[in-house]
This record gives C-alpha cells, sequence and structure tokens, in this order.
C-alpha cells in the first residue's frame, strides 16, 4: 500500500538534554536528524533541533508527558514541540530534489536522482528521501564514516560489529570499502528492515546480516565473537554501559569506534572504557559532536 501521509515530530531542547529528550522519542521513526537551532550560537547550553519521521502517526501522549517532567527537574522552561502531518508524495519530492550527494572522503551518500551520476571508485550508498533523516550529514555519522576510513590493514576475513546501526549505513560503508562481513543490530523491528531494504539496494546484502537486538543480547552477534571492529553511534550512557560486553565480544587489539555523544560527555565515555583496558587513539571532534577510536589491550 502506497504512502499518503508522513508524520513529521519536531522538539526544541537545551544541548544539556539532548541525550535525555532523544531517549523519550516514540519508537517506529524511519529517520531522525539533530542540529543546532542557530549555528552561530555559542552560548554555553545553545537549543538544538530534533527532527522525527514516521509513517505512521505516533502516539505522543506519553512522550509529551516525559518531556514536561524533563524540563521541570532541569527547571527549564516547557520544551517546543510540533507534530505535522504532511503528504507523503509532496514531502518526498521535496527532500529527494534537496538531497544532494554528501561525500565524506570515499564515501558517497545520495538519492536516486544522482545514482548514475557517481563514479565507480567511490563506495556509493543510496538512501530513499524517506531515509534522509540520519544520513552522513549529521556529524556523528559523518564522524563514524570518516573514522572507519582511517582503519588499516583490514582483512577481508574480520569479523565487524555495527550496534544501534540504524539505517545500516556504516555497515554498508565497512562493506563497501573492505568487502568484510558484519552483523548489524538495531532494537527498533522498523530501523531493522530500512537496513534490510537498503542492503538489498546497494548490493551488500551477503556482506550484512540485519537483526534486532537489544545490546549484545543476540546469538547473531555471540556466535560471531570476537570481532576485530565494533561501531557504535548511539548515546553517552548506554555506550559506557556496555564498556565491559565491548571487552568480553572484541578480540586483543581490535578496535572500537564510538560516536552519538556532545564533547562534554568524552571523558564519561573514555573513563568506562579505559577501565576495561581498551584505550583512546584518536579523537574527532565535528562541532560539539565527538567521535573516539578506541584499541584494546592486547
Amino acid at each position: 500500500m502506497a504512502i499518503k501521509y508522513v508524520w513529521s515530530l519536531t522538539i526544541t531542547i537545551p544541548q544539556s538534554v539532548i541525550e535525555d529528550a532523544l531517549m523519550l522519542l516514540p519508537e517506529g521513526d524511519v529517520g531522525q536528524t539533530v542540529f543546532k537551532a542557530d549555528a552561530e550560537d555559542r552560548s554555553e547550553n545553545p537549543l538544538w533541533i530534533a527532527e522525527s519521521l514516521y509513517v505512521a502517526e505516533p502516539d505522543i501522549k506519553a512522550f509529551l508527558m516525559e518531556l514536561s517532567i524533563l524540563s521541570g527537574v532541569n527547571n527549564h522552561a516547557p520544551y517546543r514541540h510540533e507534530l505535522q502531518k504532511l503528504p507523503a508524495q509532496g514531502w518526498l519530492k521535496a527532500n529527494q530534489d534537496s538531497f544532494a550527494p554528501i561525500e565524506i572522503g570515499r564515501v558517497v551518500i545520495h538519492g536516486k536522482k544522482d545514482s548514475t551520476n557517481i563514479p565507480a571508485y567511490r563506495a556509493a550508498i543510496e538512501l530513499e528521501a524517506s531515509c534522509a533523516f540520519g544520513t552522513g550529514e549529521h556529524p556523528t555519522t559523518f564522524g563514524c564514516l570518516a573514522a572507519l576510513q582511517q582503519l588499516h590493514h583490514i582483512k577481508p576475513y574480520a569479523r565487524v560489529l555495527d550496534l544501534g546501526a540504524g539505517s545500516a549505513i556504516l555497515a554498508m560503508a565497512m562493506a563497501k570499502l573492505y568487502k568484510v562481513r558484519v552483523i548489524a543490530t538495531d532494537m527498533d523491528a522498523d530501523s531493522v528492515i530500512v537496513a534490510d531494504n537498503n542492503c538489498r539496494k546497494n548490493g551488500v546484502a551477503r556482506f550484512v546480516r540485519n537483526r534486532k537486538a537489544m545490546g549484545f543480547a543476540h546469538a547473531a552477534i555471540t556466535n560471531t565473537k570476537p570481532y576485530d571492529v565494533i561501531l557504535s553511534n548511539i548515546f553517552a550512557r548506554p555506550l559506557a554501559r556496555l564498556a565491559p560486553d565491548m571487552r568480553r565480544h572484541l578480540k586483543p587489539s581490535g578496535i572500537v569506534i564510538l560516536a552519538g555523544f556532545l564533547h562534554k560527555d568524552v571523558n564519561r565515555v573514555a573513563n568506562a572504557y579505559a577501565l576495561q583496558r581498551i584505550h583512546v587513539q584518536r579523537r574527532l571532534r565535528f562541532g560539539n559532536w565527538c567521535i573516539l577510536v578506541l584499541k584494546k589491550q592486547g
């Protein structure tokens, strides 16, 4: 059945509560983007806008109650929100027309209209307009794509895990760049379906296995360990909590690329991994967002 409408849920929140607010958003979104409300705002706690896209109207009653509690406990004014119902055809066409190719090193993220314009030597990843949210234009995704292209000595038999894969952009990039097999997981069933479709469309379905999983709790993950590389672009707190499991699933001298958190949370994440003898090798910063490349002590 053709999609007639899409729903856009937008919230405006201070930088200090971005992680908490994003975790409250209703499940089932097909994409999400986060950006600074005013790129020139250099204040200590600037406003950010988070927008999630849904193909069915989300139930936001519980979300609004939790959002109100979040603003209250932080002594903030009520956070602004807007839920819009948009004609799918017009929305998709507008986004397809405005979805310009995004280049990150050898990787190019592009829409269908540009599929014939990408040079063969590029690792091209095509996404539908409805997946335009959360593509390589977001600083954390951009940073992860930059970081994984700096990996050296990745062999075709290397084992790779993408934890919290979303639309599987990072998993597809690993498959295209290094011809390695990747386990890509997400706790949202709709995201797994989107990821599967993306992998088939981009010709990497034989390399990437998409699974619904919470953390490391899936047989596909445990049966494939230990991993040479683990990627995870989620939030600071869950990343810190996952540090012991990361150690158990990572090979000696294995690499971890972590993202999804602000620069102010770097020490929290880095210290959690240092306790597991997984140490920071490199830091990349894109605006207020940070990406860590770490290595397990052999």
